[in-house]
């Protein structure tokens, strides 16, 4: 699972191709396959809203928010935009 880690993080840093990742770690398909079981799992959303959590009790703070702040104001538009 490492070196799946490793190559998704090299992409993801890098920007570059999945098949030009380098010839030390997993082949590209590999790490590719992986990368979308857990994108399809929702592993990333899951992970993201962990560490949130994390860091909003290291601050102190409820780790869950008890309140949002919606924008609700109508702005007119232009002459120009039409009706």
């Amino acid at each position: 699972m490492q070196e799946v880690f490793t190559g998704l993080r090299d992409i993801v840093h890098t920007g570059m191709q999945w098949r030009y990742m380098p010839n030390d770690l997993l082949p590209w398909y590999a790490v590719y396959q992986q990368t979308q079981r857990w994108l399809d799992a929702g592993v990333f959303e899951e992970r993201i809203r962990d560490v949130r959590m994390s860091l909003r009790e290291i601050e102190g703070r409820n780790p869950q928010p008890r309140a949002a702040i919606f924008d609700g104001r109508t702005l007119p538009s232009s002459p120009e935009s039409g009706a």
